[in-house]
């Protein structure tokens, strides 16, 4: 049929994209078939990929333990961004009866995400007016760990808050329509005996 060369070009894809995580993941193929859109059941170990995968975490671990450690926490800066954090994510938890407030503030938090990378050049270019090291990379790994994170942090909880409030609101709404229902029932069989 007319769709036999799309599912081989799907299939020889696949099993492509198949090899490249074999050779990222450095899983040793046995047995000379070709590998399958499934892959071979005789192949699959899964005890490596546990392996694997307890790898990466450590490995990610010792990584974050190590750009921790490349921070100098006594910088005045550093430590008035950490409060700044602080700051924020106690706004975020006490206004969280102020819808309007929150809107306003959600956007701000985002808006100030969005201008990381803008922040990432101007400070990687002024830091020494203000740091004793350059935190800022090409990359921006440092201002997305230490400015962006948090912000999404906090914007989260005012998006955690939001939610919880509008499902109280629709119980509040549902409950009150069903004590109207059963208000109207009973004029009803009021009116009728």
């Amino acid at each position: 049929s007319f769709l036999e060369p799309f599912f081989a070009d799907l299939n020889s894809a696949s099993n492509e994209a198949i090899e490249i995580m074999y050779d990222v993941f450095n899983i040793s193929k046995t047995g000379s078939q070709g590998i399958t859109i499934f892959g071979n059941a005789n192949e699959f170990n899964a005890s490596y990929i546990q392996e694997i995968a307890q790898n990466q975490a450590a490995l990610a671990w010792h990584e974050f333990r190590g750009f921790l450690a490349a921070i100098d926490w006594s910088e005045r800066w550093i430590v008035g961004l950490c409060c700044f954090h602080i700051i924020l994510l106690a706004i975020a938890l006490l206004s969280k009866h102020y819808n309007t407030f929150q809107i306003i503030f959600f956007c701000f938090l985002t808006g100030s995400v969005y201008l990381a990378e803008t922040m990432n050049k101007y400070l990687g270019q002024n830091w020494k007016s203000f740091s004793r090291q350059n935190y800022f990379d090409k990359r921006g790994v440092f201002i997305s760990v230490m400015w962006s994170t948090p912000l999404l942090l906090v914007g989260s909880v005012i998006l955690i808050q939001n939610l919880w409030s509008a499902s109280n609101l629709l119980v509040q709404v549902k409950r009150q329509e069903l004590k109207q229902r059963l208000r109207q029932a009973k004029k009803t069989d009021a009116k009728t005996e």
